[in-house]
């Protein structure tokens, strides 16, 4: 659970990319709880990337760029290790055509939710103990 001083931090980090949504009064919810409802408009928003980015920022949401064999269950075995690591794996690809890699290998890239920049060394340090090249992408 982040502190109140790590969001307040964030909150400066990303201040100048941020507008102001307003809230807006809604009686959509009046027959489910009596009171004041309020909907904040963050359709507003230019994007909703910037929450990914403080994710990317703290080393919780993060792409691995992943050289394995070009061979059957080469991809299972890499998602396993992952899994294994604690890792929750949102998208995979491979990098076959364009990617700088020797012929028998091929390139996979792995977007992945982690605990934090700690969690990603040691799930770099561990596919790298079982042979493969890594590295991160931003």
């Amino acid at each position: 659970m982040p502190t109140y001083a790590a969001i307040q931090e964030a909150a400066q980090r990303i201040r100048d990319g941020v507008i102001e949504t307003p809230c807006t009064r809604t009686r959509a919810f009046r027959d489910l709880a009596p009171g004041n409802h309020y909907l904040k408009l963050e359709n507003l928003q230019r994007t909703g990337s910037f929450k990914d980015r403080g994710l990317v920022f703290d080393g919780r949401l993060v792409r691995l760029a992943i050289t394995v064999k070009d061979r059957p269950g080469s991809l299972a075995g890499l998602t396993r290790a992952v899994a294994d690591m604690g890792a929750n794996v949102l998208e995979t690809y491979h990098r076959r055509a364009f990617a700088d890699i020797s012929v028998g290998d091929v390139g996979i890239v792995i977007q992945m939710e982690t605990r934090g920049r700690e969690h990603v060394i040691e799930i770099v340090h561990r596919l790298e103990d079982l042979g493969h090249d890594v590295r991160e992408e931003q």
